[in-house]
Parts: structure tokens; C-alpha cells; sequence
């Protein structure tokens, strides 16, 4: 067989997930990074780009990084392969790729979403997005007959996210996939508790991804980033929100997202093997324990729609609930291992309470109707020795 023949077979193979992780797909390297040829990729750290072949009426690849930017380009080229998706944008955090998605659906319209979505979400689409003249539904995503009833002329969007944060709750994606299909509605997934190595949506008919990349796919808890990965016509309409609002990610954090992606894969199989083990301990501790929220325990509610989509984990956030009565605050500081904090994703197990953090902005009846309270306990779970884990929240259970 002559080179070419070769050539083209290299180009056409589909690597599997971890190599791709490693290496990504690599069009973009000869033009971006030229003879050099780098193993591990450069920062361009410029907010410009000298442009004087454009005196010559050639068109620079880079003008200006809120624009484009190689290591930017990188990342989006290598998030979208990993998504199995055409094309991706990068943003300054998940928050900036959830609300330019949902601003670049024009003004008027309905977004429909599950209540148990993300506290985080809730207070955007309520707070801030019903400002831009959207109206905002909140709906059980479990209730297909409901979310069915509840489509009007001008709903625009299907947003949810699967499991939710914190309740764990897990909807049937292909469900909410026919609802938009039959009626025209764009469907967005937040697949930020999943990251690419447990889950791709879009395989599923999801028309638009959104990551806060700020956790797994960052997985140091040294950045704060997002992304959405979708069709390119789509990315399009939702590139020009983000130029005309400016909430590009710096090259630095792309680079650090770069970083974290080549290990995705291995962190992805220890999160996922610590938090089914750390769930089983702690349903084993019901002296203290009222309930453990997670779909891969055979008892969750969940656990069969979850194995429909999850092949092959069911990811590293659990949450649980402390019986009533018990003294929250001593068992949290308790704990030697986990940090008490608001972020989950991180190599490092982390703890909260969503009643007083990350969901602290949720009215009061909301998060009583979603299972929000006083006693539940979120956890990230890391990649620690799981033993030392286990050994560690039996302590701190007993001291209460």
C-alpha cells in the first residue's frame, strides 16, 4: 500500500476514550503549533495577534483571543471529540455556557425544566433570564405526560440534567429527547455529574451539551471554566452572545483544562469505584443514616434508568441523609478527609450541606418540595484510598 493509502487509514481511525483523552483529535496541530510539534501543548498567553499579512489581503487565523486563541481552539476541538459532538465553545465558567446558550434563543419564549435542577440553574432562570422576557416552567421530568401537557406554541427549550444536583433524582433522556423532536424543542443537557467518560448525550439525540468544567474535567479544583458542545450551526448563534458579552475562558484555564482532560479517563473509573463503595458503607450505617441518594444502589428508584445510560459508572456524587435530631455540624468537622465546600469534581473528596451552600439562594419552599433540608449531606467523592475514606466517616458518625 503506498503512503497515501496509509495516510488516509491513520486519519480515519476512531480511537478509543482514553487515548483520546490523551491525544485528542489532532487536525489542529499543523497550523497552530507548526515545526515545533510539542508533545504536551503550549499557553499562548496574548490578548492579540499580529495581523500585517492582512495589508496583503490575507485572512489571519488570529486576530484576538475574545475571538480565537490556539490553546482555546485546542480544548474546544478536544471536548468536542470527547462529547462526539461537531463543534464546541469554551467559556469563563459553567454558568457563562449555561445563560449565553439560553440568551441566544432571542427574547419571548418558555424554557421547561425539572425543579430539582441545579441551585445554581434555578436562580439564573429565575433571577436573571425571565429578565430577557423568557417565561420558566418547572415541571417533573419523571412525568412524561405532564411535560407533554405542559408544551405550548412557544416553548423554545427542554433543560435538564441527569442525575440532578443534589437529589439525584435520574430522568429518562431518550423521553425528553422525543417530547423535543415531536415539537420542535431544543433539548440542553447539563452533563457536568456525568463528564464525557460516563455519559454521551448528543449519542442519545440531545441537541446541545453544557459543562461547568470547572469539576471532573478539570478534576484539580484549580480552574473555573465551561463549555458547550453541539451542532456548529448552533454554536454559531451562541458564539456571537459570547463575543458581545465577553465571558471567554483565559487561555491559562483552557490550558489547565488541557491538563486535567489526559487524566479524565483514569480519575473518571477511581471516582466512580470510591462512590459506589462509600454509598454501600454508609446505607450499612442506617443507626444514623436515614437515606443514601444514589443511582448505583440497587434499592435507588432510579438505579434502572440510571444503568440504561451509565455503561460504565455512576459517577462520583452521592448525597445522604442524617437522621433528625443528629448534630450536623459535629459530624462535618469532624470529618479529617473531605473539605467543607461548595464544589464537587475534584481529586479530593468534598462535603456539604446544599441547605446552607450551594443551594442556599433556593427559596425555602422549593428546596422543601425537592427534598432539600436541615439533614441532607452532599459528597464529592475522590480518588483517596477508599479505605481511609470509609474509616474516616465512621468516625465521624460516631461521634454523633
Amino acid at each position: 500500500m503506498n503512503d497515501k493509502g496509509n495516510k488516509e487509514n491513520k486519519e480515519d481511525i476512531k480511537y478509543k476514550f482514553a487515548t483520546r483523552c490523551i491525544h485528542g483529535p489532532k487536525k489542529y496541530a499543523p497550523d497552530v503549533y507548526g515545526p515545533t510539534n510539542p508533545v504536551t501543548s503550549p499557553i499562548y498567553m496574548t490578548s492579540a495577534f499580529n495581523v500585517k499579512q492582512a495589508l496583503d489581503g490575507v485572512l489571519p487565523n488570529y486576530i484576538y483571543t475574545r475571538g480565537s486563541n490556539p490553546t482555546i481552539n485546542e480544548l474546544q476541538s478536544k471536548l468536542a471529540d470527547l462529547e462526539n459532538g461537531e463543534s464546541c465553545l469554551a467559556f469563563a465558567s459553567g454558568m457563562a455556557a449555561i445563560s449565553n446558550t439560553l440568551l441566544s434563543l432571542g427574547k419571548k419564549g418558555t424554557i421547561i425544566t425539572d425543579p430539582e435542577v441545579y441551585g445554581g440553574t434555578h436562580d439564573l432562570l429565575k433571577k436573571q433570564i425571565v429578565n430577557f422576557g423568557m417565561k420558566i416552567k418547572f415541571i417533573d421530568f419523571n412525568d412524561i405526560e405532564k411535560v407533554q401537557n405542559s408544551i405550548t406554541d412557544d416553548t423554545k427549550v427542554l433543560y435538564l440534567e441527569s442525575p440532578c444536583n443534589p437529589t439525584m433524582k435520574f430522568i429518562d433522556i431518550e423521553e425528553i429527547v422525543r417530547i423535543g423532536k415531536e415539537n420542535d424543542i431544543l433539548t440542553v443537557f447539563d452533563n457536568t455529574l456525568n463528564s464525557p467518560y460516563n455519559l454521551n448525550p448528543l449519542d442519545y439525540g440531545i441537541d446541545v451539551v453544557v459543562h461547568s468544567c470547572t469539576k471532573f474535567i478539570s478534576g484539580h479544583g484549580d480552574t473555573v471554566a465551561g463549555a458547550v458542545i453541539t451542532k456548529k450551526r448552533t454554536i454559531l448563534k451562541i458564539m456571537k452572545v459570547l463575543h458581545e458579552f465577553g465571558g471567554i475562558i483565559s487561555p491559562f484555564n483552557a490550558w489547565l483544562l488541557l491538563r486535567g482532560l489526559r487524566s479524565l479517563h483514569v480519575r473518571m473509573e477511581r471516582h466512580n469505584t470510591n462512590a459506589i463503595k462509600l454509598a454501600t458503607f454508609l446505607e450499612s450505617r442506617d443507626d444514623k443514616i436515614e437515606k443514601v441518594l444514589y443511582p448505583g444502589l440497587e434499592n435507588s428508584p432510579y438505579h434502572n434508568i440510571a444503568k440504561k445510560y451509565l455503561k460504565k459508572g455512576f459517577g462520583g456524587v452521592l448525597s445522604f441523609y442524617l437522621k433528625k435530631g443528629l448534630y450536623i455540624p459535629k459530624f462535618l468537622s469532624t470529618l479529617k478527609i473531605p473539605a467543607y465546600t461548595v464544589s464537587l469534581g475534584d481529586t479530593d473528596t468534598l462535603i456539604e450541606d446544599p441547605y446552607n451552600l450551594s443551594h442556599f439562594g433556593m427559596p425555602r419552599k422549593t428546596k422543601k418540595t425537592i427534598g432539600i433540608n436541615f439533614y441532607m449531606i452532599r459528597v464529592s467523592v475522590g480518588i483517596e484510598d477508599i479505605e481511609d475514606l470509609i474509616d474516616d466517616f465512621e468516625q465521624a458518625l460516631d461521634s454523633i
